[in-house]
């Protein structure tokens, strides 16, 4: 990593900056705070329907970031999350937990409308 960076700027490039997930990633670990990532597309009323009703409550949960299913930034991760087969609206929450003194996150993944409410609403 730091020799990538090194050979970057030897040729005189400027390094691609961190994407939204990467740094709110390392926010939620650094801060030990939950990571909730809300997947959407544009064209989609389900994801409208989330925003609307839930997106207040979610970015004062932890630490929060905003995925557009059409980015190709982040395509992998996304199909990774869904297993294969992307279906938007999509909440991904991260708990950071600690085990034998290190910390990693540990996911959840919401799909579709009534998951997300369901799970906002407590009723897992």
């Amino acid at each position: 990593m730091i020799s990538a960076l090194l050979l970057t700027l030897a040729l005189g490039l400027k390094p691609e900056p961190p994407d939204a997930y990467t740094v709110a990633r390392s926010e939620a670990m650094s801060k030990q705070k939950p990571l909730w990532v809300l997947v959407s597309g544009e064209n989609c009323p389900p994801c409208r329907a989330v925003e609307r009703e839930f997106l207040a409550t979610i970015k004062t949960k932890g630490v929060f970031v905003h995925l557009d299913v059409e980015d190709a930034r982040h395509k992998d991760l996304i199909v990774k999350w869904a297993n294969g087969s992307v279906r938007v609206p999509m909440l991904i929450v991260y708990r950071v937990v600690n085990k034998q003194g290190k910390k990693y996150l540990r996911r959840q993944v919401l799909v579709g409308y009534g998951e997300i409410k369901a799970y906002m609403d407590g009723k897992p």
